[in-house]
């Protein structure tokens, strides 16, 4: 009885195990467990269960488990490499780039001409040395000479590039531009050389300059050819805050800003002259070449006035600045007078006040909600800076042994930039 009483209790005992739960080892096979992808062993009362759902189970790392006739789901994480975790300077990376954007626009420029400066020095007993007048040699009449100007100089149509990155912050947004154009250049050519020879009367142009500081009729002749070549390239960068309007959404928005600008301006002109008696002695080619180079940089302020629509905006944005000119002038002739004349270079720098304005008009046009098609007009001004036609001293103190005097004289001038843009604008969002 006793060997039978413990097989009995030893068959029940196996059948309670096997018929306890809703999942028979059987289905696994027989001798071996389920496999363990549900909660670890413990109490799990106290989670909850939703009305005709399973007991569920969210463990420390976030994965959730559901026993569900006794089969276990478990739904891993993104693996984002061994050891990671998000830190603070993460997070702020992505807000930033999240809300960021760049545009990307060409530019199609004017710059302004230099007018109609006369290239040399007044001349005795002559009102307007640009119209031709009678030159003598020996007391003899040899023809007709008139001095250059530089009114046929012309720089438009500059091609150009401008990058703008915006990062939006909670009191306003943080822009910041780069701009550069092309090396705009102009040829101008004197197309009444080369002279007639004798003869007939010829046709001169003519280099005028002072006698010891004095106005004189002292002229550098050329009847061979002559040519102005003019030069000028332009870049910079600025930096701005805006700060947000008071209300946001769409309508009229006034938005005060301020920042700082830096723009280079360095212009050269090249004037080459060409004389060989008609021909009957070895070409004396006559050049005097002048510098400028420009470092206009300081703070500004200005007011940016948009109205928003959800489809485009309009913008009108002036700004002021004023700062500082850092400029390097170089004048240098090579044979003015002869070839036994030298090779004279004289520079000058120094820095002054500078003062700037610009006048922007913007407009952006949504074609989605990351891309925006931007087209602007803009029109700067800068003062007191150097240009290379204006910082010429033309003085002659005799031959040689007295070397040639024309040299650097810095002179105060302006410039005018204006010209239209287009672009594309992407919004990280």
């Amino acid at each position: 009885m006793t060997r039978i009483s413990t097989l009995l209790t030893t068959c029940l005992i196996v059948t309670w195990i096997l018929g306890t739960g809703n999942t028979s080892w059987a289905q696994y096979g027989t001798g071996y467990p389920p496999p363990a992808y549900g909660p670890p062993v413990g109490d799990y009362s106290h989670v909850g269960m939703p009305p005709g759902g399973p007991p569920s189970y969210v463990n420390p790392q976030g994965i959730q488990f559901s026993d569900s006739n006794g089969i276990a789901i478990g739904q891993l994480p993104e693996d984002r490499g061994w050891g990671y975790q998000d830190t603070a300077a993460d997070r702020l990376l992505k807000d930033v780039v999240r809300d960021s954007w760049i545009r990307i626009e060409y530019l199609n420029w004017t710059f302004e001409r230099p007018g109609d400066t006369l290239l040399g020095a007044p001349v005795q007993n002559i009102d307007n040395p640009r119209n031709p007048f009678d030159v003598f040699a020996g007391g003899v009449l040899i023809g007709q000479a008139r001095v250059p100007d530089t009114n046929d100089i012309r720089l438009t149509n500059v091609n150009g590039i401008r990058g703008t990155l915006g990062i939006p912050t909670t009191m306003g947004d943080f822009e910041a531009n780069f701009f550069g154009f092309e090396n705009a250049k102009h040829l101008s050519v004197a197309d009444d050389l080369p002279s007639p020879s004798p003869p007939d009367l010829g046709n001169f142009v003519a280099t005028s300059t002072l006698v010891n500081g004095a106005v004189g009729d002292n002229l550098f002749l050329y009847d061979s050819s002559f040519q102005t070549d003019w030069q000028t390239r332009i870049w910079g960068t600025e930096a701005n805050f805006i700060i947000n309007p008071d209300m946001e959404g769409e309508g009229l928005h006034i938005r005060p800003m301020g920042g700082f600008r830096y723009i280079n301006i360095r212009e050269n002109m090249n004037q080459v002259g060409v004389f060989d008696g008609f021909g009957t002695i070895a070409p004396l080619t006559s050049t005097i070449e002048s510098r400028t180079n420009n470092n206009i940089y300081g703070p500004q302020i200005g007011i940016r006035t948009e109205l928003v629509h959800r489809w485009f905006t309009l913008a009108v944005e002036p700004k002021l600045m004023l700062g500082m000119n850092t400029y390097q002038d170089s004048v240098k002739t090579v044979s003015l007078r002869s070839f036994a004349d030298p090779t004279v270079e004289t520079t000058a720098s120094d820095t002054d006040i500078a003062a700037g304005a610009e006048l922007g008009l913007n407009a952006r046009i949504r074609l989605s909600d990351n891309v925006n098609l931007t087209v602007g007009y803009n029109l700067l001004w800068f003062g007191n800076m150097q240009r290379p036609h204006e910082i010429i001293r033309y003085n002659d103190n005799g031959p040689l042994p007295n070397p040639p005097d024309v040299v650097t004289n810095p002179n105060r001038g302006d410039i005018v930039l204006q010209g239209l843009s287009v672009g594309g604008e992407i919004l990280f969002r």
